[in-house]
């Protein structure tokens, strides 16, 4: 996603890079957020320049471009340079779509895809141990979960005004930039009001149909071929991600039933959507988001008991299950929170996770704090 670290990273590639021994001389950077750079975004006048200033290096070349996905045919360019030159070529985008079709048939097995997301719960601890800031782990999660974990708010300690500001002019860029211009939505009040909506029910079971009748709720119509290409562009744009529910008994995934979960819970809180009053729902986005972090396929499952399961989380051939609940005052809460894997017919690791500090572990179901699982960070 735009302002999510990925131009940061590449210059600390070239950092690296440079303490390894390579010249500076031999790399070739281009930034598609620079206007002086807008001749170039067709893939034969970038090819030609890149040629043109390769052409007075000896040596490996080493190429770094910057929000490729803003060039016609980029994969036509890559695939040339690949072949034509000595070198190594690294790229960015803020689409999840650069490297599937057709870039993948160009170079399928020739490339390393690396997964750029706001800072986890983990990252931000980490950051401000070194900053020194004083703040205890349960007051930087209080922030965490309002404004979430863009790196430009959590570096520069913005208030919750200035941090709220900054991802309205983020939401607008990825909505104007990424969406609008890139797809030629012509009904951006439309568009607009679609993403609110998703955004303000993050967590919970939509569909097209939802999103339809709530816009004739607002006097405003759509068809579900609109709707479903408007939410296929914000899953594109990386502003969310759309999760299907898994057949746990069948093992298929349901192909029409999902939900969405907001690449950074701060977005609901810069379109006036109180965080603080949508606790369960910023609690389950946050955890969605930590295992995508840990680098697990997450999907939601459900049982042959019709028990739903809110993360099935796969990595490496292993699976995981997880309950998230803000607080078990209650027997009653307990009992719903653990009785949910009554009906999973495996033997795999399961947790139920909430706010309470005590633990509630039983029949062989981990319970953990929130706070503390996030702060651990991949493991």
């Amino acid at each position: 996603m735009r302002r999510s670290g990925k131009s940061t990273l590449m210059r600390m590639v070239m950092d690296e890079l440079a303490t390894m021994g390579r010249s500076r001389d031999n790399m070739i950077y281009i930034s598609f957020e620079e206007g002086k750079n807008a001749h170039l975004k067709s893939w034969e006048p970038l090819y030609n320049h890149i040629i043109e200033m390769a052409s007075g290096i000896d040596g490996r070349v080493y190429i770094f471009i910057d929000e490729l996905q803003e060039v016609d045919e980029w994969q036509l360019c890559i695939r040339a340079l690949m072949v034509d030159i000595d070198s190594d070529i690294y790229i960015t985008g803020s689409s999840s779509k650069m490297l599937s079709g057709e870039m993948a048939t160009h170079i399928a097995g020739r490339y390393i895809e690396i997964g750029v997301r706001p800072f986890s719960f983990a990252e931000v601890v980490e950051f401000e141990k070194q900053r020194g800031s004083g703040l205890t782990t349960k007051e930087l999660f209080e922030k965490y979960r309002v404004m979430g974990g863009m790196p430009y708010i959590i570096k520069n300690g913005l208030d919750v005004d200035d941090a709220r500001s900054y991802i309205s002019s983020t939401f607008d860029s990825v909505v104007i930039r990424d969406i609008c211009i890139r797809k030629a939505v012509r009904k951006t009040e439309l568009l607009d009001d679609i993403i609110r909506y998703a955004t303000s029910e993050i967590g919970h079971a939509i569909s097209s149909i939802n999103i339809t009748n709530y816009l004739k709720s607002q006097k405003r119509s759509a068809s579900v071929d609109t709707v479903l290409d408007y939410m296929g562009y914000a899953v594109e744009a990386r502003y969310m991600d759309k999760v299907f529910r898994q057949d746990l008994k069948g093992k298929s995934l349901l192909k029409t039933d999902y939900r969405y979960y907001l690449t950074d819970v701060g977005f609901r809180e810069a379109l006036n959507l109180d965080n603080g009053a949508a606790v369960d729902q910023i609690l389950e986005n946050l955890v969605y988001n930590e295992l995508v972090v840990r680098g697990y396929r997450v999907t939601i499952g459900r049982t042959a008991g019709d028990h739903e399961i809110d993360f099935v989380a796969d990595r490496n051939g292993k699976r995981e299950y997880y309950q998230v609940s803000y607080l078990m005052s209650t027997e009653e809460t307990r009992k719903r929170e653990f009785g949910a894997f009554s009906d999973v017919p495996d033997n795999y690791p399961k947790y139920v996770l909430s706010m309470d500090e005590i633990d509630m572990s039983r029949d062989g179901i981990v319970h953990r704090n929130i706070v503390d699982w996030l702060a651990e960070g991949p493991r």
